[in-house]
């Protein structure tokens, strides 16, 4: 559930935002 909070701003690290991009 990480995903969700690169959405929210929330302590997301590089590699999710990464996997999330991609």
């Amino acid at each position: 559930m990480s995903a969700v909070r690169s959405y929210a701003g929330i302590n997301t690290s590089d590699d999710d935002v990464k996997q999330r991009l991609q």
